[in-house]
């Protein structure tokens, strides 16, 4: 199984003005992470924040940080 790739950087910004970064990871091949989406094409999709902790995707601007179910907004 081949190691996570990043592919693109999204820019967030949580409730109380935080910035953070959320970035969108892609793999070939089957993963047993819970939050991981499996494409059509055999690729599989995930969310993280920079120190690898998952999120949990709401719609292509809006993500949930699990730890503390705060949601953070992608900026421009």
């Amino acid at each position: 199984m081949s190691d996570w790739k990043n592919i693109s950087v999204i820019s967030c910004v949580g409730g109380s003005g935080e910035e953070l970064s959320v970035i969108k990871q892609s793999r070939t091949g089957r993963t047993s992470a819970t939050l991981a989406m499996d494409s059509q094409d055999g690729t599989t999709d995930r969310y993280v924040l920079g120190n690898g902790a998952e999120v949990e995707p709401l719609d292509t601007n809006r993500f949930v940080l699990l730890d503390t179910r705060e949601i953070v907004t992608r900026v421009s």
